[in-house]
């Protein structure tokens, strides 16, 4: 069974990469996904493009039925990320491990420069009450952008566009806090 990097849950982290470094913990994934004792970690990534249009844009897609989370088939999104795993390593240095193995494995490029870090821990769904996402913004990234059995296609959005359309719960949350909602 596939071990993956979680944390106890616990209402606020001031601290989130003292507290992955502290508390991380690798569980089996399958107790894990309805066990709201601990919040699995999930780097999610946003591509920003600065050169495209006046205030640049934001990659979009729609997740595919291949996604390994059913529960949000079908959703826009705007993060790219997964699970941590096991052989990433361990504490704070394996989140970044994800990280760099998730956009690859899904777009075929790798973070080059990441700005500010959101965490991500919501209660109003079944996904988001066991899981904490880690979101950076990624504006610049080594290799070509290729399409992949989970991302086959992409699109280019600016904020406005974006805050128009229906977005998965997570990919909301980035944009309200980039529009200083929350």
């Amino acid at each position: 069974m596939a071990k993956i990097l979680c944390v106890p849950a616990i209402s606020d982290i001031d601290d989130v990469v003292g507290y992955v470094n502290a508390r991380g913990v690798y569980l089996e994934r399958s107790i894990v996904e309805t066990n709201y004792a601990y919040r699995q970690l999930i780097p999610y990534t946003v591509l920003f493009d600065r050169a495209r249009g006046d205030n640049g844009k934001i990659l979009a897609y729609k997740r595919q039925k291949t996604s390994s989370e059913g529960r949000l088939h079908d959703q826009l999104t705007i993060g790219i990320g997964g699970h941590v795993e096991e052989n990433d390593g361990y504490g704070w240095p394996a989140v970044d491990n994800a990280r760099r193995r998730e956009m690859f494995e899904e777009i075929g490029v790798t973070p080059v420069h990441l700005q500010y870090r959101i965490s991500i821990m919501l209660h109003e769904t079944a996904v988001d009450r066991v899981h904490l996402g880690v979101a950076s913004f990624c504006t610049k990234w080594a290799g070509e952008l290729k399409p992949s059995d989970e991302i086959p296609e992409w699109r280019w959005h600016t904020i406005e566009e974006l805050d128009k359309m229906p977005l998965e719960s997570w990919s909301r949350y980035i944009l309200d806090t980039m529009l200083g909602r929350v």
